[in-house]
């Protein structure tokens, strides 16, 4: 086994990092303050633990699985930057041609780190031709990164023409220059599967390479399929064709116009004057009022105006503002009760779940192309990632997403890029599983949530407590908004408690006149605010 004779800052990051921990994880197993572990790994990692934590970072390596073992080791025997006070013993020369890769979770990791591993080395070649396709996927998009080195190279085109087409997928999204993807491109561009055709045209797509796409273009206007194609590839092969010909295509893809110009108005995408002048005019002379909504957008929105800005939701908290959720399945009848609600002045509307099953996302459309100026709030379940919920959604006229179902903060960060791509504010729904620490993470920065919601019990307060006491525990954690459901009516005592959006639902769609019900609770929030003030 592996052994540290002095532990720093850099090795103590080494062990973090093969135990695949945050800072926070790392210093709760060791039994010390996340400040301290910042301390071991700031200014080089060249700081020395004190002997009490020398002791418990010996205690780790020892208890630590063989898995998380082997990692360090390989990681530490190709270390050559450390403090060099620190003094491990190698565990074998040559460790990496000895690594078992018969183990698939070892061996995607490997994978994944080719820069430890020698690459004219066995395991390598082992990796390469292993028989599950995680592995190869991961050497495939490490591999890219190195194309200077031979034996890598040849790997890339190997993997190009896997017999999996999600090792083809992986490493075609991952290439990073042009001269990779140009040999292989007429075969990609008929692939057998559309992934592999989507991740080639996204690519295509992204770097923008004038010879690259009139080949592309050419490929694929010679190929029926692809002018049929109903699945996801066919986003890519629109945007394709209508970057590289906008005046030709602006009309027929009305979708992805929308798109192109929603990216170009949130910074995502920069598109050429000359396609941007075209894709407006033809958006200003669209029938679709979203359209011609985004036409008229040369800048981001005002706040709570399309596009509605993350940072414009977030200016709710600590204010008062209601929200209507239009639970109903008659989309007529949802019509004409947003409309009364806009006119008692709510202007938070909610396109809920029984709707959105009843009629779609073309219910969301309807509703906004009645009430342009209200802001649309779109409630979606997700299964997976979610970012082609909120896509949908955005598409069809939403300002806000309000998101449930996404619980792990890693398939959260999916659904809040495409949030921010399309200037749409991602609201969460608190799952029953929360812990303060699920808060803080999809707090951060880095995933970008713009909003919490309370409607289901949640697993920050005991079970049983009533929405207003566990939206109230939940601020105390969290400067994002905090909306919350729970059956209100407007003769509850809800002036006097504490929370930023109050969701309404039955006590205005069942009202026989939801207008003066929807004032009575538009009335009280403006209570509730200048008492708050």
């Amino acid at each position: 086994m592996t052994v540290v004779e002095q532990w720093t800052g850099a090795t103590a990051a080494l062990l973090r990092s093969a135990m695949r921990m945050t800072v926070r994880g790392f210093a709760d197993h060791l039994g010390v303050s996340p400040r301290t572990v910042t301390g071991w790994e700031t200014g080089g990692g060249t700081r020395i633990p004190k002997p009490d934590s020398q002791e418990m970072l010996d205690t780790a390596l020892k208890l630590a699985d063989r898995d998380v073992r082997q990692r360090f080791a390989v990681m530490l025997s190709t270390q050559s930057t450390i403090d060099r006070r620190a003094s491990p013993r190698p565990p074998v020369p040559s460790a990496a041609d000895d690594l078992d890769v018969t183990d698939v979770r070892q061996a995607v990791w490997l994978a994944e780190h080719l820069h430890l591993l020698d690459p004219t080395s066995p395991t390598v070649g082992r990796l390469v031709n292993h028989p599950d396709w995680r592995v190869r996927a991961g050497i495939g998009r490490a591999a890219v990164a190195r194309p200077q080195v031979a034996p890598l190279a040849t790997a890339v085109d190997v993997l190009l023409s896997d017999d999996d087409h999600r090792v083809r997928a992986a490493v075609v999204a991952a290439l990073t220059a042009v001269t990779s993807l140009v040999p292989h491109l007429d075969r990609l561009l008929f692939d057998e599967n559309w992934c592999v055709r989507r991740a080639t045209v996204e690519k295509v797509v992204e770097w923008n390479d004038p010879g690259l796409t009139k080949t592309a273009c050419i490929a694929i206007l010679d190929d029926p399929r692809w002018m049929n194609c109903r699945s996801a590839a066919r986003d890519g092969m629109q945007r394709l064709l209508l970057l590289a010909e906008p005046r030709r295509y602006c009309d027929e893809f009305s979708d992805t116009t929308w798109k192109l110009l929603r990216e170009n108005t949130t910074g995502h995408r920069r598109l050429a004057p000359e396609t941007e002048t075209i894709l407006r005019m033809a958006a200003r002379r669209s029938p679709l009022g979203r359209l011609r909504r985004e036409a008229a957008c040369d800048a981001p929105g005002e706040p709570l105006a399309a596009p509605s800005r993350p940072r414009a939701w977030r200016r709710l908290r600590d204010r008062r503002s209601i929200q209507v959720a239009l639970n109903v399945h008659d989309i007529e009848y949802a019509v004409d009760v947003a409309t009364a609600v806009a006119a008692a002045g709510c202007r938070l509307i909610e396109v809920g779940e029984p709707l959105m099953k009843a009629a779609g996302t073309g219910a969301i459309t309807r509703v906004k192309d009645h009430l342009p100026e209200v802001t649309v709030v779109a409630a979606v379940t997700a299964i997976d990632k979610g970012g082609d919920e909120v896509e949908l959604a955005a598409v069809a006229g939403a300002d806000v997403v309000f998101l449930s179902g996404v619980v792990d903060p890693t398939s959260i960060v999916g659904a809040c890029d495409t949030g921010r791509r399309y200037g749409v504010p991602v609201i969460l729904d608190v799952p029953a599983t929360a812990t303060l620490e699920w808060v803080r993470e999809v707090e951060s920065a880095s995933t970008g949530v713009d909003g919490l919601c309370v409607s289901a019990e949640t697993g920050l307060v005991p079970v049983g407590q009533a929405p207003l006491d566990r939206a109230e525990i939940l601020r105390q954690h969290t400067r994002l908004p905090v909306a919350v459901a729970g059956g209100f009516s407007p003769h509850d005592r809800l002036d006097h408690r504490d929370w930023d959006i109050l969701i309404v639902s039955r006590a205005v769609t069942d009202a026989v006149e939801p207008q003066r019900v929807a004032a009575d609770f538009v009335e009280m929030a403006q209570r509730a605010e200048s008492r708050r003030g």
